[in-house]
């Protein structure tokens, strides 16, 4: 009955954080924008097998997320919620899913304690929000990489065919990855377990006939319409992204250290205890911890190898750590770590208080008397959410710490994991305020209350950059200037010149059309490139101005 009891307050809670203002919070531009849009035209244009973007083949990524979105959008509407539904219930799956698996491969309170660690974690909850296919490409790969550990070390040859089903599925989601990163995993583990053995138990024929089962029909079918497919989806999106620079976003290899750092803060904090007590040679999980420390080794290794890197990617390392620290703290709340251990735990918290002291004298100090020298809108906007953000860091750091000063191990935990979940709550707070920055929502707002069919709307920049400027407006955008962003292969192809012509124009097409007046025009870009054309433009209306957008009209 407490267990019973337990889990419902834990569901209530994992219930209100996913949902929080999540339909007052308008959807993003960037890839939250695009992936919502491509999920809309699927509906749009009764096309559930080629993916689009802006009525153009969107050949990136695989079919399934935007199919499930537009299945969402059925029940829910082409809503905010109803773009980020999937990522929703993906993340409440994965904290179920951690859960079953601590108490599976551990305790009982292992999985306890991991659901609430996965809960409160940075990364976890915000992918989670929003309307990306990084969050359900992250519970199908833990998916796969428990059954492949469930058929390891627990001799169940059976889930090698439930992880080949979850890879097939991933590959549709996104790409290789959902295939090689279990596999590499799964390699990796047994070579360093030294579990030799398990190569001639799996099932290497009837597991990739059921990979191929799942994957391949899709592809031949996208084959068969697109005869670029293979070009773009393996080539230029798999192997040309992973090994050139054509893709920009370049960053360092080091880039996910911070990175892991801050979307864990503050429970990474505690896993040099956690790596220090697990690796212990008298520890009794001792194989299944070096498994889970090797499943996010590989995929931190992998995703810092390629110059092209956004934070996002490294998310899926959310689930091991979680489980790492679950078995830990189940462990130190029960007095069963080795002194070290809780030497480096408590050390840990003593840097949190001191650093959580820092943040909250200095962002004090900034953000009540020295705001202006940096003149941002947003900081602005997030003034008063900020300063309540760093007073709950200091005062649940604290007391958390005072707690433990105690020896009360798991109400000082479970004050920290109080106080990360209401400065995730103050984060969605600040994401609502700062949302007329973030989206196009407004603007498309103002262009509907005067826009007629014959009228066209137009973007000064990639289409990515305001990329969800159709998904409110409901209709194709004209793309102006020489950067087609992610629609840039689809566009250049000799069969779609025609089309280009209409829907792809120069800043020089722009302006001249503009001018002329034939057309009414509403044209949204950045300040800055109102700027450089502002003195070529004939008696331009501006409509809206919010940051470093602009809204003009002829």
């Amino acid at each position: 009955m407490k267990n019973i009891f337990k889990g419902i307050i834990f569901t209530a809670l994992a219930l209100g954080l996913y949902f929080f203002q999540i339909n007052k919070i308008p959807v993003w531009s960037m890839d939250e924008g695009r992936y919502a849009e491509i999920a809309r035209e699927m509906s749009a244009m009764n096309d559930y097998a080629l993916p689009h973007f802006n009525y153009l083949p969107y050949l990136e990524k695989p079919v399934l997320t935007p199919l499930l979105t537009a299945g969402a959008y059925r029940l829910l509407g082409e809503t905010p919620l109803g773009a980020r539904f999937l990522s929703i219930v993906a993340a409440l799956a994965g904290l179920l899913l951690v859960s079953l698996a601590g108490r599976r491969f551990f305790s009982v309170q292992t999985g306890g304690w991991a659901a609430l660690v996965l809960l409160t974690t940075l990364g976890f909850t915000l992918v989670g929000r929003f309307a990306v296919i990084d969050g359900f490409m992250t519970l199908l790969l833990s998916a796969a990489v428990f059954a492949l550990m469930k058929a390891v070390f627990e001799q169940d040859r059976r889930f090698y065919f439930v992880a080949c089903v979850c890879m097939g599925l991933g590959f549709l989601t996104k790409g290789l990855i959902g295939i090689v990163l279990p596999g590499l995993i799964w390699f990796v583990g047994i070579l360093v377990l030294r579990r030799f053995g398990e190569f001639r138990r799996v099932p290497w024929v009837s597991g990739i006939f059921v990979v191929a089962l799942v994957a391949l029909p899709w592809m031949l079918w996208m084959w068969r319409r697109q005869p670029d497919f293979f070009q773009v989806f393996i080539v230029e999106h798999h192997l040309h992204r992973f090994l050139t620079k054509e893709f920009g976003r370049m960053k360092p290899f080091w880039f996910y250290a911070p990175i892991l750092i801050g979307t864990c803060f503050p429970w990474s904090l505690f896993l040099p205890a956690a790596l220090t007590d697990g690796m212990r040679r008298d520890h009794p999980d001792r194989e299944k911890n070096i498994f889970l420390w090797i499943w996010v080794a590989v995929i931190f290794v992998f995703f810092s190898l390629p110059k092209s890197k956004l934070p996002y990617y490294i998310l899926p390392v959310s689930v091991p750590l979680a489980l790492i620290l679950g078995e830990f703290m189940a462990r130190w709340v029960s007095g069963k770590t080795s002194a070290w251990a809780d030497k480096l735990i408590r050390g840990a918290w003593v840097l949190l208080v001191v650093a959580a002291s820092a943040a909250f004298a200095g962002g004090s100090i900034f953000l009540l008397f020295f705001r202006g020298l940096v003149p941002d809108p947003q900081l602005g906007a997030l003034r008063a959410v900020l300063l309540a953000g760093i007073g709950v860091l200091l005062a649940g750091s604290a007391a958390g710490f005072f707690i433990l000063n105690r020896e009360k191990k798991a109400a000082a935990t479970l004050v920290l994991a109080g106080m990360i979940y209401t400065l995730l709550l103050l984060t969605f707070e600040g994401m609502r305020l700062i949302s007329p920055f973030q989206s196009s929502a407004a603007e498309a707002q103002k262009i509907l209350a005067t826009l007629q069919p014959e009228d066209r709307v137009a973007v000064l920049a990639a289409p990515d950059d305001f990329s969800d400027l159709p998904f409110y407006l409901k209709r194709r955008i004209l793309v102006a200037g020489p950067d087609r962003g992610t629609l840039k292969q689809a566009s250049l192809q000799a069969s779609r010149a025609e089309d280009s012509k209409e829907w792809f124009w120069s800043v020089e097409t722009l302006i001249q059309e503009f001018n002329e007046r034939t057309k009414t025009f509403y044209v949204l870009m950045t300040a800055e490139r109102y700027r450089e054309i502002a003195s070529q433009l004939q008696s331009p209306v501006i409509l809206m101005t919010r940051g470093e957008k602009i809204l003009i009209t002829n």
